[in-house]
């Protein structure tokens, strides 16, 4: 059956969930990550171990091309929203903006540290905004330059440390003016006396700091770009070195991050001022809210819906929470399920979002192999679990809303699962006089059923206009010899070009060239023969 018609046909059917393994793709080596275009999915890039990231075009399920430019494992992809553009990061500190249709790389920002993913703003190509989590470093909002070439994250146009521990330490010799020195303390006091609560389901979860706090630049803590974090939470074994998770919401105005200055808690950054980077490129990045989780868990991801009023964080202590979110009340943040396995407690590693935001689906982050469970988020119950390939863990998941299938990449062979709903075809339901046979049954036509009639008196052309033939006043004429406008190819490039208030457009397909024809290469025993042969032809 035919996916996309389906979907334009019934367009409010519920999808029905993948349930089996339908085809592999692993023509690109050992994967460590991967992205799709986020509006038709047809493109498929994959970070591997050796830098290099290969793009797949899903439609023939084929390796299209390669970019090279990383020299290091590739953790980190990213489609830029309705554009040609593709993010990613490496464990090399390197953050990469790549032109997928060109195959080429349009920027390089270097970092001190190793990066582990960078998410793009919603309206990246107004804002040139990205969040990049480092590891063992606080996470950063970073204004990427707007000119082609090679960059230091200091000689970037801005760049906001999101942390609070940073402004208490008083890094690289940055002077804190009294008033912010005292609003920070206080804030610590409230952070360190303060015990979370266990929140009911729907309920607001408890905010312990209610003090407007500005994140700082980067250039005005460290002129290296490092951020010197206090012995406490760098070797604290509540807080791993590891990357912490952030994501912007789906307006873009604010940025959910957690904090490096306490495990279990997520702080909530307000960027509105720093959107318009033509009238203020150093806006100021304001701390609205600070919540504390039920557990003082370490968060290993954290994931806005599609639809934005959904927020999913993943923690160290074996649960999988969704929260509501209201983007005109930030500080509403409600506990909405906790999902988990209340018979194993497995550990999870990847969770999502899938089919219409309805279900979300985990992976679980066992060694030998993993599992797939998937939640109904309405109902509140688990409605099914998938058994991955045996001997292969889990490294990441998505779910691919066109095809309506589960995309799951493993980290010993580093080769990407393609989860299906198995479909039932069921022909007669177009044809009804369609039947299906289990042997091959003789066809006898009659005698004038295929001849040529020009009265058409036939069987065949009766049956024809019977069925297909329109009626008179239905009949649309078709202008098959009329020819088209020719558009020059230079202007309509130039007319699609992107201003500062359009966007470009998004890669539909990769672009496919066609090499020449070439003469074949003689070998060389041939050229020896030839040589032997005009020596002969001297000689005699």
């Amino acid at each position: 059956m035919n996916r996309s018609l389906l979907d334009r046909l019934f367009p409010f059917v519920r999808a029905e969930l993948p349930d089996q393994v339908e085809f592999w793709l692993d023509e690109h080596g050992l994967g460590r990550c991967f992205a799709f275009t986020p509006r038709y999915g047809n493109v498929l890039a994959v970070g591997l171990h050796d830098g290099t990231i290969a793009l797949y075009d899903l439609v023939t399920r084929s390796l299209a091309t390669k970019l090279h430019g990383h020299t290091s494992d590739v953790f980190s992809l990213n489609f830029i929203p309705r554009s040609t553009w593709l993010l990613s990061t490496s464990l090399d500190g390197s953050l990469r903006l790549w032109d997928v249709r060109r195959a080429r790389c349009l920027l390089c920002v270097r970092f001190e540290a190793q990066l582990a993913r960078a998410v793009p703003h919603p309206r990246f190509y107004q804002t040139r905004l990205c969040c990049v989590s480092q590891t063992g470093q606080p996470a950063l909002l970073v204004r990427l330059p707007s000119a082609p070439g090679e960059y230091h994250v200091t000689e970037c146009a801005a760049a906001w440390v999101l942390s609070a521990a940073a402004d208490r330490t008083g890094l690289a010799g940055a002077q804190q003016d009294p008033d912010q020195a005292e609003r920070c303390a206080a804030a610590a006091a409230l952070v360190s006396a303060s015990a979370p609560s266990e929140p009911d389901a729907g309920q607001s979860l408890t905010t312990h700091h209610r003090v407007g706090r500005t994140a700082r630049l980067l250039n005005e803590q460290s002129e290296r770009g490092v951020v010197e974090l206090p012995a406490t939470l760098a070797g604290s074994p509540n807080v791993p070195v590891a990357y912490l998770a952030a994501d912007f919401d789906r307006s873009g105005n604010y940025v959910v991050a957690h904090a490096a200055e306490q495990a279990g808690r997520i702080q909530v950054y307000s960027i509105e001022h720093a959107l318009d980077s033509a009238t203020d490129p150093f806006g100021q990045v304001q701390l609205v809210e600070s919540f504390a989780l039920p557990s003082r868990a370490f968060v290993k991801q954290i994931l806005f819906a599609e639809r934005g009023d959904r927020l999913l964080v993943v923690c160290h202590d074996r649960v999988v929470r969704v929260f509501q979110w209201e983007p005109s009340q930030p500080s509403k943040l409600r506990l909405w399920r906790e999902l988990k396995d209340r018979v194993s407690s497995i550990q999870w590693r990847w969770a999502v979002f899938a089919s219409q935001d309805e279900f979300l689906v985990a992976g679980t982050a066992a060694n030998a192999d993993h599992r797939l469970y998937v939640w109904d988020l309405n109902a509140n119950q688990l409605v099914k679990q998938l058994e991955g390939h045996p001997k292969e863990a889990l490294s990441m998941l998505a779910y691919h809303a066109n095809l309506h299938a589960l995309l799951v990449l493993t980290y010993q062979s580093g080769s990407i699962q393609v989860y299906h709903k198995t479909v039932a075809e069921n022909w007669s339901a177009y044809a009804p006089s369609f039947r299906e046979v289990s042997e091959n049954v003789e066809y006898v036509e009659a005698e004038d059923e295929f001849d040529f009639d020009p009265d058409g008196s036939s069987v065949y052309d009766r049956r024809r206009r019977k069925l297909y033939a329109p009626a008179d006043e239905d009949a649309i004429l078709v202008d098959i010899t009329g020819s088209l406008e020719k558009v020059d190819a230079a202007h309509d490039v130039q007319s699609r070009a992107p201003s500062s208030s359009s966007s470009l457009e998004e890669l539909y397909c990769l672009p496919v060239e066609i090499p020449p024809d070439l003469p074949p290469v003689a070998s060389e025993a041939s050229w020896l023969a030839e040589f032997r042969a005009l020596r002969r032809e001297r000689n005699t």
